[in-house]
């Protein structure tokens, strides 16, 4: 999967400058708490005081990412947070110390601190299908994703016969993306005719079965009935619950999770999710599948083949991920790291297997400049990061750089590509020819306003 150009398949036209600005995924940290002492207390009482607090913010269980992933029930419509807010509540009160995960944060309250979500009013399973990798690809892995999607497929007539196979399709990419996150499916709660009866006989009789297919794949699928929860009468429109309704879809979730998920992880062994190099040379970052023991975080639990040593060792605030700061590491040359003492923060210390080992490579620094020496001769037009989606027929790109105003005249042109993977180096291509067009505005994106269309040979490429 690439994490940085999954919306490429929607752009026409020649390739395009990319400046290369690196993405970096946000990691939670959990704030310490700031201690204020009126002027009489003792300095002893104020250290004590502090060493006690500090203690407890570091004793506060690793984040549970949980993602919910639906339509405008997910979202929310008709109270405030939807069933998100008492979700929230109830986990934290069972020792849970949640991350709501999502692009959207839409139909928060006051008593949900954390609203990011994937509801999407009047989505489909299609569109969630659609949308779901480069959603991934932006945000950290998540360790629960709770599905409540297809009654749009219903209420819009959308081939409801395949709904289904939707579904089980959008199951399946899910779950190969992200195979360490528990995906708990729903089926469709009721709602009002003509609706209902074709949810009741091309839907929801089939659900809890392709789950246990997937489930007998050995992927972490689980369903849940969520129509027997909610009744219709908790439903004031006969489509999303009222709080009532969305309340009792919160005390559903709750059990699944828990039957899936503790406050300190799984029930199964840590592995490696992932291993990259960093474009200093200097730095390589482990990100197991699930959070583990600050033990882990030792030089010792590391080793590097080539003779490339560790330094040091640290592991982040999700606890996911440890860093290591080693020898300069060759450009583009593969290490193999082979890792052992790891265990998670279960009471069951799970243990990684020994001698775990994973392929890295000396990354590949980003941008043109660093990469192509021709480089140095042009002069950057535009640079545009790839959307997942583009809607260049109604909208023109939004260009991360745009200097068009700023260049005179010119005599070649150059375009620069740059894919990475999520669990690879960095890929890149340039491509460079004799100008086709005097007119600056007509090298970008092609796009409806611009008018260009070019069809030619080019020269000196």
């Amino acid at each position: 999967m690439w994490d940085s150009s999954l919306g490429v398949a929607f752009l026409s036209g020649p390739p395009h400058f990319h400046s290369g600005s690196a993405t970096l995924s946000p990691v939670p940290l959990f704030p310490m708490p700031r201690l204020v002492f009126p002027p009489a207390l003792p300095r002893w009482a104020a250290a004590f005081l502090g060493l006690f607090l500090a203690f407890a913010a570091l004793a506060q269980p690793a984040p549970v990412r949980i993602m919910p992933l639906g339509d405008s029930i997910t979202f929310g419509s008709g109270a405030a947070g939807g069933y998100r807010n008492k979700l929230y509540a109830l986990l934290t009160a069972a020792g849970y110390n949640v991350d709501f995960i999502g692009s959207q944060t839409g139909n928060g309250v006051a008593t949900l601190p954390d609203s990011d979500h994937e509801g999407h009013g009047g989505w489909r399973i299609d569109q969630l299908d659609t949308n779901i990798a480069g959603w991934f690809s932006t945000m950290e892995p998540p360790d629960v994703i709770l599905v409540h999607i297809g009654t749009n497929d219903f209420g819009q007539s959308l081939d409801t016969a395949n709904a289904i196979n939707r579904l089980d399709a959008l199951i399946t990419k899910m779950a190969l993306l992200r195979p360490y996150a528990h995906i708990i499916v729903t089926n469709l709660m009721e709602r009002a005719e003509p609706y209902n009866t074709n949810i009741q006989t091309l839907f929801n009789p089939y659900v809890q079965a392709r789950v246990a297919a997937q489930a007998a794949l050995g992927r972490r699928v689980t369903f849940l009935d969520m129509r027997s929860a909610v009744p219709l009468a908790e439903m004031p429109d006969n489509l999303h619950p009222g709080q009532a309704g969305y309340d009792h879809m919160a005390d559903a979730w709750l059990p699944a999770v828990q039957a899936v998920i503790g406050p300190e992880g799984d029930t199964t062994p840590p592995a490696v999710a992932r291993v990259l190099g960093s474009t200093d040379h200097t730095k390589v970052f482990v990100t197991f599948s699930k959070p583990v023991a600050d033990t882990s975080a030792a030089t010792l639990n590391f080793a590097i083949s080539g003779g490339l040593a560790v330094s040091s060792a640290s592991l982040d605030a999700s606890k996911r991920v440890v860093t290591l700061t080693t020898g300069p590491q060759a450009l583009g040359m593969s290490y193999t790291l082979t890792i052992n003492g790891i265990t998670d923060r279960t009471a069951a210390a799970l243990a990684l297997p020994a001698n775990s080992a994973a392929t890295f490579f000396g990354a590949t620094p980003r941008g043109y400049l660093n990469n192509v020496p021709e480089s140095a001769g042009y002069t950057l037009a535009y640079s545009l990061d790839i959307p997942t989606l583009a809607t260049y027929g109604s909208a023109n790109p939004a260009y991360a750089v745009d200097n068009r105003n700023g260049v005179g005249p010119f005599s070649r042109v150059a375009y620069y590509l740059e894919l990475q993977r999520d669990d690879g180096d960095l890929q890149y291509v340039w491509a460079s020819v004799d100008a086709f067009t005097p007119d600056i505005e007509k090298i970008a994106v092609p796009t409806a306003s611009t008018g260009a269309v070019f069809q030619q040979a080019v020269t000196a490429m």
